[in-house]
């Protein structure tokens, strides 16, 4: 009986983790233009972490119900406890859609590369965006690549 009650407890939270970790992923209409970033901007969030944009073309990547998502040209530096610890990453700047309540632009980093299981996608999904305290400076390209 107890193996029987554990085993419904776990079935429940991974239930409840999978719906947690559901998002509205999905591809990108081609009519969307890319961002270009004249010069290497820094974004800050959280309460001490500064990421530097590199300068360059993003381009539109994957689009969720909130906004899309733009993957930088190059590597972002992600630096963390008042940059003391640098790490270069994969990622870009999210979008909002100008419904959305938070109309702050974000930065999204892509853990997907390493290996965590289903349990490391749902704690590094590239859906998770970080609001930056101030805007980024962009032009939107006048045509979207086909």
């Amino acid at each position: 009986m107890r193996s029987k009650s554990l085993h419904l407890l776990m079935a429940s939270v991974v239930a409840l983790f999978l719906a947690g970790c559901a998002t509205t992923l999905q591809v990108i209409d081609t009519n969307v233009s890319p961002l270009v970033l004249q010069t290497a901007q820094q974004g800050h969030f959280y309460i001490t972490d500064v990421v530097t944009f590199p300068p360059g073309t993003y381009a539109p990547d994957f689009k969720t119900r909130d906004g899309t998502f733009y993957r930088a040209p190059s590597k972002m530096v992600h630096a963390v406890m008042g940059g003391s610890i640098k790490v270069a990453k994969r990622g870009g700047i999210f979008i909002p859609l100008p419904t959305d309540k938070d109309t702050r632009s974000g930065v999204w980093f892509d853990h997907q590369e390493g290996s965590g299981g289903l349990i490391g996608f749902g704690l590094s999904s590239p859906t998770k965006v970080w609001r930056l305290r101030d805007p980024i400076e962009y032009v939107v390209l006048k045509e979207a690549t086909k």
